[in-house]
């Protein structure tokens, strides 16, 4: 998955007919808190309690960047999962509404999101992921919006400072590569 985020990331970048003004780049963020009372997500032996307040927000953030005339779209979610129901709406809408051909949607893996999978959703449950999709649908086309001349920068550097969290054997797999985009 790395290398394919890398692949569609150098893709934009110019080439060399290309200038470096043409990458454009633009960022927007909204609030998806869910309302008081939603499942929350994450341990099992909460069996989907309902939250009983918010401390924080939970935000989605998009980077959308663009360079001729491709589009690409990065979304952050404070979730514990990338919405299944709301990927599939998102990509048929983010076609037709902003033409980004590459969406990446990930999330922070939070234990105190809300639960987006149950089957048996009473109705305001279905209203919250359906206000969810369309929010993030708004939030990229309005990352797109905002775009505005940028540079990529991306390095990458070996680290020591990461582990397996299901084994703390010391021939565990670990990727130990840090990539970082700027």
């Amino acid at each position: 998955m790395k290398k394919y985020v890398l692949f569609c990331l150098l893709s934009l970048t110019p080439t060399s007919a290309q200038t470096a003004e043409e990458l454009q780049a633009g960022a927007a963020s909204v609030d998806i808190t869910p309302p008081v009372g939603f499942a929350m997500w994450g341990y099992a032996a909460r069996k989907d309690q309902p939250s009983l307040g918010v401390r924080d927000p939970l935000r989605a953030r998009a980077l959308v960047l663009a360079a001729a005339e491709k589009r690409l779209a990065l979304v952050s979610l404070d979730l514990g999962r990338a919405p299944t129901r709301a990927s599939m709406a998102i990509i048929r809408q983010r076609l037709k509404n902003v033409g980004i051909e590459h969406l990446f949607l990930v999330a922070s893996h939070t234990h105190h999101g809300p639960v987006l999978e149950l089957d048996n959703w009473p109705s305001e449950k279905n209203s919250y992921v359906r206000q969810l999709e369309q929010k993030l649908v708004d939030v990229i086309g309005n990352a797109a919006k905002a775009a505005k001349p940028a540079r990529l920068g991306i390095a990458s550097k070996q680290t020591k400072h990461n582990r397996n969290r299901h084994s703390k054997r010391d021939d565990a797999p670990v990727d130990r590569e840090l990539l970082v985009l700027r």
